[in-house]
């Protein structure tokens, strides 16, 4: 089928070449109709234009932070008081890293790559101390599976 083929319900992806159902496109914030490109192969150039553009993008959010301040300090603090258990299992560990009670290393538990933003993951918030060391990726799989489980 050619891409300029319409069906119902479907649309091409201008990243990928696939013809994807239209839930896989977000809309357009410039216009009416969706964006050309899927959300995995639009998540995909957004994340390749921020490695490049690394300096840029901390001047942005620097700049955006005075300007929304309130309403960031009180959706934290939202979080925190929905969340207590967490909020106190993440502020344990990031004071024991502090004052030297553990190590974060500079690997990842699941796949070894190297990462210099390493997260601590609680499979057990109960047990604060009790983390395991994962990169991004890794952490983001490992609640992902939480929930499915």
């Amino acid at each position: 089928m050619s891409q300029w083929a319409r069906e119902p319900d479907v649309k091409f992806c201008r990243g990928c070449g696939q013809s994807r159902p239209l839930t896989d496109f977000r809309p357009r914030s410039d216009a009416p109709g969706l964006r050309s490109r899927c959300r995995e192969c639009a998540g995909k150039v957004a994340a390749q234009w921020a490695v490049r553009n690394r300096a840029k993008r901390t001047a942005q959010r620097r700049a955006r932070y005075p300007l929304n301040r309130e309403r960031l300090v009180a959706r934290a603090a939202a979080y925190k008081r929905s969340n207590r258990e967490k909020a106190r299992a993440h502020g344990v560990v990031e004071y024991a890293v502090k004052v030297g009670k553990i190590v974060r290393p500079n690997t990842c538990d699941t796949c070894r790559a190297p990462s210099s933003h390493i997260h601590a993951h609680h499979p057990d918030y109960a047990r604060p101390l009790a983390v395991r060391w994962l990169c991004p990726s890794c952490h983001k799989l490992a609640h992902i599976q939480k929930e499915a489980a």
